[in-house]
């Protein structure tokens, strides 16, 4: 735990699975040694109340089964080896997201509506600008540190998610 006067920081590495593992768990993790290693990481207010929920990230190469292996094509021969990187958070049901920049979908509130972030000049309404930070209703704001093509998916299936394209790790502010 780390903590200042206006927060505390709790990392938990190893969590209990939350269900005993599959078989076909078990078998991918021995093939396909497994994926990223569990991270949990909580933020709250030195009164208790959460503000943001690290569950879960993750870090690939580019591939066909994952649909990024074009973005392989572009890494010249003197490129240091990249990745396809990417972040979940926990989303309560009554968090709402706001920011990332200059969007023409008329959403002023992003939560259930995918944001590209990056310079879409063919995006349908008009040309839209991201800037990866949002802002949230629970009194946190997080900055997204990578400039690859970045999709976020702010409020999903109760978790946001943030995927770039290129990145060497998973990096937030």
């Amino acid at each position: 735990m780390y903590q200042s006067a206006r927060i505390v920081a709790t990392v938990d590495r190893d969590l209990p699975p939350a269900h005993p593992p599959l078989q076909t768990e078990v078998d991918i993790a021995k093939y396909f040694n497994g994926s990223a290693p569990g991270a949990h990481i909580t933020l709250r207010t030195p009164e208790g109340n959460t503000l943001l929920e690290l569950t879960g990230w993750s870090q690939s190469v580019p591939n066909t089964k994952d649909g990024t292996a074009d973005v392989a094509r572009d890494r010249r021969p003197t490129d240091p080896d990249f990745y396809v990187v990417g972040a979940t958070f926990r989303s309560p049901g009554d968090e709402h997201y706001y920011g990332l920049g200059q969007n023409h979908e008329g959403f002023l509130d992003h939560r259930g509506h995918p944001v590209h972030c990056w310079a879409d000049y063919l995006a349908p309404a008009a040309p839209s600008f991201c800037v990866p930070f949002l802002v949230t209703n629970k009194g946190y704001g997080l900055l997204w540190d990578n400039p690859s093509r970045t999709t976020i998916e702010p409020g999903f299936n109760e978790q946001t998610r943030w995927t770039s394209q290129v990145g060497d790790r998973v990096s937030f502010l």
